[in-house]
């Protein structure tokens, strides 16, 4: 269904689309049937982790581990706010991502945050 201009509003408008920025969904969560059975809110939550991702490979000094792999921090709590979504809908989704080999965490235990690797 195509949207008129003047229906659109201003903050669409003469192509200022472009300047939003945008989350990158690998084409693989979509077309791999290896990932048929990942729900669609797991697959956004792996493009915000490797949106972040980017970040940790910009400041590789701090967030690379012993073994040479980048990692970053997500706290369920970030993911809740992001998301939208309960405490126990972001271990699910964490677990699901983990489950389907498309990140690996590392407990930091004492209520700090787990290491994600992708």
């Amino acid at each position: 269904m195509l949207v008129s201009e003047e229906k659109r509003g201003d903050k669409l408008s003469d192509n200022s689309s472009n300047n939003f920025p945008f989350i990158k969904l690998p084409r693989a969560l979509i077309d791999d049937p290896n990932f048929s059975g990942l729900s669609a809110e797991a697959k956004l939550l792996f493009s915000l982790i490797l949106d972040r991702m980017g970040v940790s490979q910009i400041n590789a000094d701090r967030f690379t581990d012993k073994n040479g792999n980048l990692f970053v921090y997500y706290t369920i709590q970030e993911i809740c706010i992001k998301l939208g979504c309960s405490h126990g809908k972001a271990v699910r989704l964490v677990n699901e991502l983990e489950y389907h080999g498309l990140i690996f965490k590392q407990r930091k235990g004492c209520g700090k945050p787990n290491k994600i690797s992708v």
